[in-house]
């Protein structure tokens, strides 16, 4: 049978598309299976179930990113409520079809204010617009993670702390943000003190379950 020139190009068009999905599934089968369940916000102000889930995206988000492991986010069982202990983390874990659980509790999440006034003073009345006075206000977010990855044979792997922070100032403005109003993709969120700890927190988690996952 002979093979026309068109009809040659599209079996080699076809064969390269499946070459590169073949090889985009083996680099995803090469990647371990991390399992992300909602954060344990109870000990902080305004921890909410939204902040809970939010954060496990976050840290989702982080490990995409890295192209080092495959994110599966799992959802609290029923009726069970954080933490979980080691036996019901390792069932997850089996369930799921992940290498280990990350498990993570949120020990301080706090914000801490302060403001000066400022003044344009002398330059102010050479500018001839008089002595304008403002308020500089500075917020600072503070974030403090306790992170267990779990295996399915029930053995806790690795167990760690991180911290984030973030300052900022602003002329009149008041920054001040707590764990409650979290939300993933919230672009005025992501920009505030506390949204900025909390990446910087969760590249650091990230990086942590990355060194030490096997």
């Amino acid at each position: 049978m002979t093979i026309t020139k068109p009809r040659a190009r599209a079996i080699l068009a076809c064969t390269l598309v499946m070459g590169v999905l073949t090889g985009t599934h083996a680099a995803a089968q090469g990647r371990a299976r991390v399992g992300l369940i909602p954060f344990d916000v109870a000990s902080v102000d305004g921890g909410t179930h939204q902040a809970a889930t939010a954060l496990a995206k976050l840290v989702r988000a982080q490990m995409i990113t890295s192209r080092t492991m495959q994110p599966v986010l799992i959802d609290l069982p029923a009726g069970e409520t954080l933490p979980l202990p080691e036996d019901r983390l390792a069932a997850l874990a089996a369930e799921h079809n992940v290498a280990l659980i990350v498990a993570g509790t949120v020990l301080d999440a706090t914000t801490t204010h302060g403001s000066n006034r400022v003044s344009t003073g002398s330059l102010g009345r050479v500018a001839g617009i008089g002595n304008v006075g403002g308020s500089m206000r500075r917020t600072r977010a503070e974030v403090r993670l306790h992170v267990e990855m779990v295996n399915p044979e029930g053995s806790t792997i690795h167990a760690f702390e991180v911290q984030g922070d973030n300052t900022d100032v602003g002329i009149g403005a008041d920054l001040w943000t707590t764990l409650g109003g979290f939300d993933v993709g919230d672009a005025g969120w992501d920009k505030s003190p506390m949204g900025k700890a909390l990446r910087e927190a969760a590249e650091k988690l990230v990086n942590e379950v990355r060194k030490n996952r096997r």
